[in-house]
């Protein structure tokens, strides 16, 4: 077992969309529920524009309807959610680089 050759003060993460997994390894179980559109927002945001001087909200304007179709696509997935920013951080900021990705 896990506990014997970790100790008792160590702790092993386990993330799934399969609760039969999580089940197996009998541990407490801890769900998370998707980020809803106003959530995703900002974390978007923020890997899109790390360098932004101001507010990434004002950098984000005339991208905001593409934006948000893009957070749409992740169904609130945290971890899509920002990797398409950091994807989108590195592209020309032009509406048609956007609609490439």
């Amino acid at each position: 077992m896990v506990e014997d050759q970790l100790g008792k003060e160590s702790r092993v993460l386990i993330t799934t969309h399969n609760q039969l997994i999580a089940s197996d390894a009998h541990a407490q179980l801890y769900e998370l529920r998707p980020l809803c559109p106003e959530e995703s927002w900002m974390p978007f945001l923020k890997k899109t524009f790390p360098t932004a001087s101001t507010s990434p909200v004002v950098c984000l304007v005339e991208f905001e309807g593409m934006g948000n179709e893009i957070i749409k696509k992740y169904k609130g997935l945290p971890l899509a959610i920002v990797v398409s920013g950091g994807l989108l951080s590195r592209k020309e900021k032009s509406k048609s680089s956007w609609r490439k990705y």
